[in-house]
């Protein structure tokens, strides 16, 4: 082994051990982030080991609010709540399946031949910036990770030597990428360059490429045709929005968030986006120039996994259209440019400078973000602390305080959201259960009374309404518009419902 392969094993050992250090306190971190209670530790099919769970994980039936197909995802969870771990085992593995993807990333790396720093920036970058504190501190990000560790894996296996067998080895993999998360999807055409660069002709990688751009169909007729839901009007400011908003988020421009509001695009900072793709086009003229094939196939990267991060951009039922979790794949190809374009700074001591800069500042931040994923509490009053005007923030940031018992500063966020939401469903069902249950009964009436108004025919509202009254009355007696009302309402619950038994109560 020569002094530059040791130079390279030293350097890795102590990015390795950084990265755990920093990463180390999530392991205390229990179920409480996000939907995590949901899908995983709630979730009868994953926590209760059966036969018949494992079918249904295998077959995608692990929880009827998951829209994607993701077994091996899922089954990844069912095999560790079988063998009995812990949620601080789980996170140990997920920081343990980012480690590995560092590893693998560096393999694929080192395979191309890129120069030392290059290499240096790249996993630096990869492994420490705050950006992939989601995917590796959340638990539910392990989809992320599995779907890099298995795409990584495959594109390592392709570089190998040439026979069927690693052929075969490479596609099963690819496809295991997409049962993780099938975001993978849209980079199998670049599998073709992969295939010319191990030594095969244009028509031969063509070819050889051909199973990958079928699994990739096979999986968006499975996972990205959902006709019920409806899709905002393609326009290219998108593009523009969404680039800029990943230079910000990379440069560090504005504070990370757990997720982003669409009101957080102004067209002002559209500019940054334009710089950006401006400056990816003539790098990737350049790198054709200059034969520097790999990093316009790097340019190439990220375009295409840029591609589902856009397909969900135009959703129009999405409250947040985007988060860090999804910029984790992306990342490989944003990290090898930056770092390409530092190797090319001449002088070494201003590389080194930029290489020790870098670095302490994604330790820093990354230190902090991971102690926003601590709790629900943390998490919803990061979110309401970056965007106060969001009601769906204001909102769950109110019930993770009534969860934990803060009556008083629960309702005030959930006022905050039922106002600047414009009286929206969800926040008003949310404000009427806060206000029953710390017995401000006559503040709940005339929100329901709304409520009610726009769906007449909800007989849930209606028996809502009913017992709001009643615990009124109980409190002091109905006046006589009140009983008015309280009849009214029971009527109308009799046209709804003509089984019921509310007849026997107008009587009384």
């Amino acid at each position: 082994m020569d002094n530059n392969e040791k130079r390279k094993i030293q350097f890795l050992a102590g990015i390795v051990a950084i990265t755990f250090i920093v990463y180390a306190k999530c392991i205390a971190y229990p179920f409480a982030q996000y939907d995590t209670s949901i899908y995983l530790s709630n979730n009868d099919t994953i926590t209760n080991s059966s036969l018949g769970n494992f079918f249904k994980v295998l077959s995608g039936q692990v929880h009827n609010k998951e829209t994607l197909f993701i077994p091996i995802f899922y089954l990844s969870f069912f095999i560790e709540f079988s063998l009995g771990f812990s949620y601080k085992l789980m996170h140990f593995n997920n920081i343990l399946l980012h480690i590995i993807n560092l590893l693998l990333l560096y393999k694929v790396l080192n395979y191309f031949k890129f120069s030392f720093i290059t290499l240096v920036i790249t996993i630096c970058i990869y492994a420490l910036h705050p950006i992939q504190v989601e995917s590796v501190v959340w638990l539910m990000g392990r989809k992320d990770l599995l779907a890099t560790f298995f795409l990584l894996l495959s594109i390592w296996t392709i570089l190998q030597k040439n026979n069927k067998y690693v052929y075969i080895s490479s596609i099963l993999l690819f496809i295991l990428s997409c049962l993780s998360k099938p975001v993978v999807i849209s980079l199998s055409p670049l599998m073709v360059v992969l295939f010319f660069t191990n030594g095969k002709s244009i028509q031969k990688a063509i070819i050889k490429t051909i199973p990958y751009i079928l699994i990739t169909i096979l999986f968006y007729l499975i996972n990205m045709t959902d006709t019920q839901r409806p899709y905002a009007e393609f326009h290219s400011s998108y593009i523009l929005q969404l680039f800029t908003h990943i230079t910000e988020r990379f440069f560090l421009i504005k504070s990370l968030s757990p997720m982003y509001f669409w009101e957080y695009l102004d067209k002002e900072s559209m500019i940054l986006g334009g710089i950006t793709i401006s400056g990816l086009l003539v790098l990737a003229i350049i790198s054709l120039r200059k034969k520097y094939y790999l990093i316009f196939w790097t340019i190439c990267f990220l375009a295409l996994s840029m591609l589902p991060l856009l397909f969900i951009v135009i959703k129009v039922n999405r409250t947040f259209y985007t988060a860090d979790r999804y910029l984790y794949i992306p990342m490989i190809a944003i990290t090898i440019l930056f770092s390409f374009i530092v190797s090319k700074v001449r002088n070494d001591i201003m590389k080194q400078l930029i290489l020790g800069g870098v670095s302490i500042i994604c330790i820093y931040q990354t230190w902090n973000q991971i102690n926003i994923w601590k709790s629900n509490a943390t998490l919803w009053y990061s979110i309401v602390s970056k965007f106060p005007d969001s009601y769906y923030a204001q909102m769950n940031y109110g019930r993770m305080l009534q969860a934990n018992k803060a009556q008083q500063k629960a309702i005030k966020h959930l006022e905050i959201a039922y106002q600047i939401s414009n009286k929206k469903k969800q926040p008003s069902e949310y404000l009427v259960a806060a206000y029953y249950y710390n017995k401000n009964y006559k503040k709940a009436l005339p929100i329901i009374n709304e409520m009610i108004e726009k769906e007449p025919t909800s007989e849930n509202y209606l028996l809502r309404k009913l017992y709001i009254l009643d615990k009124i009355n109980e409190e002091e007696e109905l006046s006589d518009p009140l009983k008015e009302e309280y009849l009214k309402t029971l009527k109308r619950l009799i046209e709804i419902n003509p089984n019921s038994d509310f007849k026997n109560k107008i009587s009384k």
